[in-house]
């Protein structure tokens, strides 16, 4: 089994190694990681996953996300060969991102949930399955370098070169290719990492987008541009979506109330915070809890900015 870890001065993290899995064999204790979003990639052999409460069959050729703070379980009967590549979502955003020169903006919205891709399932596609394998050994060298970011590029490129080129072919049709290629100054990227952690330390407030802007010491729309341009969505969006994954994970994790889990959230009223959670996701805190399941998200138009504190909503533009 290869393995290869690092972690900077700043606390960033990729990982890149080969894992044999089976009923037989004990299951890797950090698969599923409060920081780390991760891919899997299936060489040989076959199983079920289950991510949150979403279940799916695996197999070889396909690829497995596993976002943030995921609760994972995996069922292989046979002995099965992956590449596990995991990269701190920080520095995916501020440095991974930047160093392949794209946008996520069009993928935002499937950033927070689990997804598999079956590119290379078929049998005449054995040999593409073997030089990728082989390709990521090569990779798993280069982690833990100076080029870290510019590893875990490569990474990603290996990963999803098939996803891209369709997407390229689909641009060249005349379509808007599904993971364009913009140019975004690494201004942004930096700034919107720098949001998002200010957001997870700041779980309990009820600030304002303004108010984040004052402690970031940048302009309202300097943000906003920064959050449209990387991810699709507002700054007050991005609050919601974070909080929303926030209660969803204290929900499946711990044992506290809905309520309790609303205060640490910033809802004063637990009737609003209720009423929040249903309005995302289709069910209420507890039948969520009760059901275990996958997040069904029923909201169309405008995210409903939340003012805990007077317990009112009004869509963010």
């Amino acid at each position: 089994m290869g393995r290869a870890l690092t972690t900077d001065r700043n606390g960033l993290k990729t990982c890149l190694r080969s894992l044999d899995l089976g009923r037989d064999v004990p299951q890797p204790d950090d698969l599923g990681s409060d920081c780390m979003r991760q891919y899997l990639f299936i060489l040989t052999g076959s199983g079920h996953a289950d991510i949150n409460g979403w279940q799916t069959a695996l197999g070889p050729g396909e690829i497995l996300f596993i976002p943030c703070g995921a609760q994972v379980q995996f069922d292989f009967p046979h002995p099965c060969k992956a590449f596990l590549f995991g990269v701190n979502e920080d520095f995916l955003i501020s440095q991974v991102i930047p160093a392949l020169g794209v946008s996520l903006a069009s993928h935002w919205d499937d950033f927070y949930n689990p997804k598999k891709l079956s590119q290379w399932t078929s049998d005449c596609d054995a040999p593409e399955r073997e030089r990728i394998w082989m390709e990521l050994q090569f990779a798993s060298r280069r982690i833990g370098s100076s080029t870290d970011a510019v590893a875990a590029g490569y990474v990603m490129l290996i990963l999803f070169e098939r996803n891209n080129r369709a997407a390229r072919e689909k641009s060249a049709a005349g379509s808007p290719a599904e993971f364009a290629a913009d140019q975004i100054p690494q201004a942004a990227h930096t700034l919107l990492a720098r949001f998002r952690g200010l957001i997870e330390k700041q779980m309990e407030c009820t600030w304002s987008v303004a108010e984040y802007c004052h402690v970031l010491n940048v302009r309202p729309t300097e943000l906003a541009a920064a959050c449209r341009d990387l991810t699709g969505h507002t700054p007050g969006s991005l609050i919601q979506q974070h909080k929303l994954q926030r209660a969803m994970r204290e929900l499946r994790t711990t044992d506290a109330s809905a309520a309790e889990v609303g205060y640490r959230l910033g809802f004063d009223d637990p009737a609003y915070f209720s009423r929040f959670f249903r309005k995302h996701t289709g069910r209420s805190p507890l039948a969520f809890r009760r059901e275990g399941g996958p997040v069904k998200n029923e909201e169309t138009g405008h995210l409903a900015e939340v003012n805990a504190r007077s317990g009112s909503a009004h869509p963010i533009s």
